[in-house]
Order: structure tokens, then C-alpha cells, then sequence
């Protein structure tokens, strides 16, 4: 029989966020409150009122070290997943590294909206704690 596909990947990305404070960069301030109920800190917010894209870009490259990876935590909808590109080529091509492993589990569960994140992970923990 095939087993349910288990968070524990999920949780233990969320805890190596915490662990190495890595900069999570999201789109507002609805995903920044979410990751913050998980606990995780470290949180860059992509939109600000009265600012481009790109320079919020310029702002998240002067707040990083050369070398220092960050997670794109972009919304996993067309919107999103433009903002990621571009965020991923900027910073890459700053020399800064971006580590996807969060959004390649987010993808396997089809969660597409960062700020629903807390509430899919305690869901998901009851779940699991019910079986």
C-alpha cells in the first residue's frame, strides 16, 4: 500500500531556516507573517509601498554577504513564479546563491501561497498525529 506522502521534509527544511537563519525573501507582508508563525526569521519582503521591484532588489543585494544563500519564497502562482526568475537571476548573477530546496517540497504539495504555509503545516501535523 502506498504511504501518504510525510511533512518531515518540510518540517526539517522549516527547522534548517531556523537553525541557519537564512534570509527568506517573500512578496508581502501576509508571507512574512506566516513564515514568522512557524518561527522562522531572517524574512525579506519583496514589496514595499513606494518602491520598484528593483530596487527592493538592490536593497535585499546590500543586506546579503557575496556568497550568502537565501531562499526565494515567492508564491508558486504565475506572479510568483515571474518574481522568482527575476530574483534568481539578479541574485545569482550578484554572486549570491539561492538555495530551492523549500520550494521543491512546497511544489510536491502543491501549496502555492506562502501565507497559507503555517496553517498547512499545522493541518498537516494533525493529520499525521491522527493516523
Amino acid at each position: 500500500m502506498h504511504k501518504p506522502q510525510s511533512i518531515d521534509n518540510l518540517i526539517d527544511e522549516i527547522e534548517n531556516l531556523k537553525k541557519y537563519k537564512q534570509k527568506v525573501i517573500v512578496e508581502g507582508e501576509h508571507d512574512r507573517d506566516a513564515l514568522k508563525d512557524l518561527g522562522i526569521e531572517n524574512i525579506f519582503i519583496l514589496h514595499k509601498t513606494g518602491s520598484s521591484i528593483f530596487t527592493r532588489i538592490e536593497d535585499l543585494m546590500h543586506n546579503l554577504e557575496k556568497k550568502e544563500s537565501c531562499v526565494i519564497l515567492t508564491d508558486l502562482d504565475k506572479k510568483g513564479k515571474t518574481y522568482y526568475k527575476l530574483l534568481k537571476k539578479e541574485l545569482t548573477e550578484g554572486g549570491f546563491k539561492v538555495n530551492n530546496r523549500m520550494r521543491e517540497i512546497l511544489t510536491r504539495f502543491k501549496v502555492s501561497h506562502i501565507e497559507g504555509l503555517s496553517n498547512f503545516v499545522k493541518r498537516k501535523r494533525t493529520d499525521e498525529e491522527m493516523r
